[in-house]
């Protein structure tokens, strides 16, 4: 050990590394080291984000098809608490035959806000397999006392489209959801 004797630690590697004037040791144990504690750290990023209720990850939508009646939508899946308060928010419009359908886990009656909305929307309450009603035009609301829309009647899922859409695809009470 010679004269690095009394020194401690990275004291005594930056000691022992100029005594050999050998650098390269020390800057691969930084890059070994470094590459450990970023391993550690997604891992251990990886394994909280898991352990997060659904409900709290924020995912993208998931794109399905549904059917009501005779007409086919494409809609986006809000499934989380994340993306059904975000909902269709800040969207310039929706396409025609397109939507969003909410998902609940049980029958409820969750209420329905117009914030941020850039265009009016029908909703179509959906209990079971079967359309429970429906809100039509419902316009932008940004008042600090925005009006909430409620289903007639308990509902395991919701969807919104174009407003208009309930009128022109003759959607009535009763018809068939396939989703």
């Amino acid at each position: 050990m010679g004269v690095a004797s009394h020194l401690h630690g990275t004291e005594y590697v930056l000691a022992l590394c100029h005594s050999r004037e050998d650098g390269k040791l020390l800057v691969y144990m930084r890059l070994i080291v470094t590459f450990l504690l970023l391993s550690l750290f997604l891992l251990g990023s990886f394994f909280i984000f898991e352990a997060l209720p659904k409900s709290l990850k924020v995912t993208e939508n998931i794109e399905r098809e549904i059917i009501i009646g005779e007409n086919k939508f494409i809609v986006d899946v809000a499934d989380t608490s994340a993306l059904q308060t975000k909902g269709l928010s800040g969207r310039k419009n929706l396409g025609e035959n397109t939507g969003m359908l909410f998902i609940f886990d049980k029958p409820s009656m969750p209420g329905f806000w117009m914030k941020d909305m850039n265009f009016s929307i029908d909703i179509i309450w959906i209990s079971r397999d079967g359309v429970a009603g429906f809100t039509e035009n419902m316009q932008p609301d940004n008042s600090p006392n925005r009006r909430l829309y409620y289903p007639p009647t308990p509902v395991d899922s919701v969807l919104e489209v174009s407003a208009g859409t309930v009128l022109s695809h003759n959607i009535k009470i009763g018809d068939y959801v396939k989703r």
